[in-house]
């Protein structure tokens, strides 16, 4: 009887093992990380973290630096990112550097002290101080053609004392995609542009903005720009006044009033595979019961 209990145990942890390859690799998540440079996009991709305990932003970094050897992240184990990419920090010999936010917000603390989560969305980006962050408003786009960028920006005093402010992004660089071609505008005193009839046509619009400190690509950036393939799609005819709505779309996510940022959903991957370990053991325990009682009856 021990033999064919034995046989049993057996057979069922070799039906477990997927199962538990699969839990072993489950414990992980996947951020959404967008690495902006000094003139251009460096990555934006979603990455996988091995979750042992908790996990900060120096961690994941840490790995991802570790399995893309391209990317070059220096001064993690300073706490400090110095270097991306071969930018470095004080390129242009003032303020500028490398920031970063999680989840469209800048954490008041070091990467080390950062704790992150499954589904955070996390932008790595050059830029001097101090940078405004971008907020769309497109309420106006289908009846005038008017976009609107502004930013909430944050100013301490003396005291130290925090006061936040709505500020227009005035001057920056915007280029509009319609078709295969693009119409380049600059922001107003309110932050704005508008767009011509004639290539406001119904559809997925491409937007970009930009902004350096002197205007030129000689200067450190000052505006974070958007993200790869930030559209705005108008619900209308073009040369027509009659509209229905349009809407904002960044990484699959419509929204109305864009901060640059937006966290995604991603699948709890820890959560799935504790869920099937449990069945397998049921299983398994059913299974071994049943060859016990069959040797029994024999």
């Amino acid at each position: 009887m021990k033999k064919f209990i034995s046989i049993a145990i057996v057979f069922c942890l070799l039906l477990s093992q997927p199962v538990l390859k699969v839990f072993a690799a489950g414990n992980s998540f996947i951020i959404h990380l967008r690495i902006e440079g000094i003139s251009s996009n460096i990555l934006d991709s979603q990455e996988t973290v091995s979750e042992t305990g908790n996990i900060t932003l120096k961690s994941a970094l840490q790995q991802i630096n570790t399995a893309n050897k391209s990317l070059q992240i220096i001064g993690l184990d300073n706490n400090y990112i110095t270097s991306i990419h071969g930018e470095k920090s004080a390129t242009f010999g003032g303020w500028d550097g490398w920031n970063y936010l999680v989840n469209g917000e800048a954490p008041p603390v070091g990467i080390d002290s950062c704790n992150i989560k499954n589904g955070d969305s996390i932008v790595l980006f050059y830029a001097d101080y101090p940078c405004q962050l971008p907020i769309i408003d497109y309420s106006k786009l289908n009846s005038n053609g008017v976009i609107t960028f502004t930013s909430r920006d944050t100013m301490y005093d003396t005291s130290g004392n925090p006061t936040t402010k709505i500020n227009p992004i005035v001057n920056a660089n915007f280029v509009w995609h319609y078709g295969n071609t693009t119409k380049s505008f600059k922001t107003d005193s309110n932050g704005s542009v508008k767009i011509d009839r004639s290539i406001l046509t119904a559809g997925s619009h491409i937007i970009e903005l930009s902004k350096t400190k002197d205007g030129t690509k000689n200067t450190a950036p000052v505006v974070l720009r958007l993200a790869p393939n930030t559209t705005v799609t108008v619900k209308s005819t073009a040369n027509s006044q009659k509209t229905t709505s349009s809407s904002v779309s960044s990484k699959g996510n419509s929204v109305k009033t864009v901060s640059e940022n937006q966290a995604y959903s991603a699948p709890a991957t820890g959560q799935n595979s504790v869920i099937a370990l449990w069945i397998v053991l049921i299983i398994s325990g059913a299974m071994v019961l049943f060859f016990t009682k069959r040797v029994k009856e024999i």
